[in-house]
């Protein structure tokens, strides 16, 4: 209850900076409902690193779409997912999966940050990677049966990823929680799980707030790509498509800012983001081409 107030509160304020705009637009105008991914109570600061109310690429949508009203809805990845499919103009501004959601939602890509890692204690990362490995395969560990493994319902980390757990036999357990909770972190730390799958920063995040955490290790993997592409995903409708082409163009306009930068860089650890330019470089030079909406 404390976490949905606090949104309440910063989405009033963020939008009674912008009321005199808003007031000059007509009532009939389309509304866009934005969704968010669901952050309970002791889930840390994030918000940099995140697409929320507060983000730079979220505040962009909301300054060049000024011709739509904007209402908000922070929501589990089920919940998000039932709107999309149920409603005109809802938008989701975390997709990290485009090929399934396309069935019933119109995407285009927006950034691209360090992939999920493997998230395990310190003893069980020196375990597994006891030869001096400084990455892991994600297969291995799935069909590895003495190894017990978590993840939230609903959840996407990129198409390598989702491939890999759709055609791997696994002994990972699904739950529903909100979006990167410390549920799964604290069945690790309690030995009820094994591993988990998440962000590093996610993971960091954890650590730095929480001293229960501490000995969290996230690991890269080697059977998954670097970098992954997060996604803006709109209503499968005549609005919802309108919004995308009209995002698609605001991408273009700005990608290559450093202002626009800012949240992923601040997710990377400073001995990689020398490493990862690379990869926002080649992102840039095939955004600016030309349009991308995936339908």
């Amino acid at each position: 209850m404390k976490q949905l107030f606090t949104v309440f509160v910063l989405v009033f304020l963020f939008l009674k900076t912008h009321a005199d705009t808003h007031n000059r637009l007509d009532i009939n105008a389309p509304t866009i409902v934005w969704a968010f991914s669901s952050l309970g109570d002791k889930v840390p600061t994030v918000q940099n690193s995140l697409v929320t109310n507060r983000h730079e690429l979220f505040r962009m949508y909301y300054r060049e779409l000024s011709d739509h009203h904007h209402s908000m809805i922070s929501a589990t990845m089920p919940r998000i997912e039932k709107e999309l499919k149920n409603k005109r103009l809802v938008c989701f501004p975390g997709s990290s999966e485009a090929e399934r959601r396309k069935e019933f939602s119109y995407l285009t890509p927006q950034y691209v940050q360090p992939s999920p890692r493997l998230i395990v204690k310190k003893e069980m990362a020196d375990l597994l990677t006891d030869n001096g490995k400084k990455s892991i395969n994600l297969k291995e560990i799935l069909l590895n049966k003495n190894l017990r493994g978590i993840i939230g319902e609903g959840r996407s980390y990129g198409p390598t990823i989702d491939k890999i757990l759709a055609s791997t036999p696994h002994h990972l357990r699904v739950v529903l929680a909100e979006m990167f909770s410390p549920n799964t972190f604290n069945m690790i730390e309690t030995k009820r799980a094994d591993y988990t799958i998440e962000y590093a920063f996610i993971a960091k995040s954890f650590k730095e707030g929480q001293p229960r955490f501490s000995d969290l290790v996230s690991i890269p993997f080697s059977d998954v790509e670097p970098a992954m592409v997060q996604y803006l995903a709109c209503s499968k409708t005549p609005e919802g498509l309108e919004v995308v082409r009209r995002a698609d163009k605001i991408i273009r306009d700005h990608v290559k800012n450093s202002s626009y930068w800012t949240g992923v860089f601040e997710s990377i650890p400073a001995n990689e983001k020398e490493k990862f330019q690379k990869e926002i470089n080649k992102f840039i030079s095939e955004r600016i081409k030309h349009a991308v909406i995936i339908q």
